[in-house]
């Protein structure tokens, strides 16, 4: 549209393009759309979630993107998905511990679930109750290795721990999972509908690059969700 107002010397064509892009990087507006992902799924204390055969934890971003190994770790944006499926393997609830391979693509030393690997042995996770998946380079494929895993373990119930903005595209790509799969939302990115900001009610229609980048992100996932009913179903 841009670049149409500087051929037709069009003002509304500039406006426009202006206009959403205002939209989207206002928090008011970021924070809404985010929701409508987060609050699909209910956050809970360990304690409120049922026994089971294996807790999952996805990958992404857990680790920090100039980890180098060793006992230094450097962690990413998404690292409370991990703290919190080794919470609820430490807390009972499950026996075994499932960490995602990642991509075949990953350019460290040491891949990101090797990594988690070797962080869960040193916190006492003993080595028969870790599983990691073949290369995972994305949620479709993770929901696969997991399928495989409870197919031939025989389980019947998992934890499926990721992001809560992440967890209905999670959802729906375990809908062919021949077991019970109880959603572990965490890595919430806004404050519950309801709860007071710490910001100005001013600043709240201001744009500001975070809030774009949260819009971006929602709007992601919306195109995962749709693209793999599509593909999937």
């Amino acid at each position: 549209m841009l670049a149409a107002a500087l051929r037709w010397r069009n003002r509304a064509l500039i406006a426009i393009p202006l206009a959403v892009l205002w939209i989207f990087s206002t928090p008011i507006v970021s924070d809404v759309l985010m929701r409508s992902l987060e609050d699909r799924y209910t956050w809970r204390r360990d304690a409120a979630y049922p026994d089971a055969d294996a807790v999952f934890v996805l990958g992404g971003g857990i680790l920090g993107a100039r980890d180098h190994g060793g006992a230094n770790m450097e962690w990413g944006s998404t690292a409370g998905r991990f703290d919190r499926a080794l919470s609820l393997f430490s807390s009972g609830h499950a026996t075994i511990l499932v960490l995602s391979a990642g991509g075949a693509g990953d350019r460290r030393d040491v891949g990101e679930g090797a990594r988690l690997q070797e962080i869960a042995l040193q916190r006492g996770v003993p080595s028969q109750s870790v599983i990691l998946t073949p290369a995972t380079p994305n949620t479709a494929a993770e929901a696969d290795a997991l399928t495989e895993l409870a197919m031939r373990l025989h389980w019947k119930r998992v934890l499926l721990v990721t992001s809560a903005f992440h967890m209905p595209r999670a959802m729906g790509l375990f809908l062919k999972c021949p077991v019970e799969v109880i959603p572990v939302p965490v890595n919430y990115q806004t404050r519950a509908a309801g709860q007071s900001s710490d910001s100005a009610s001013l600043d709240q229609v201001l744009p500001h690059a975070e809030a774009l980048f949260r819009s971006e992100r929602t709007l992601r996932e919306y195109m995962g969700i749709l693209f793999y009913s599509v593909v999937r179903h």
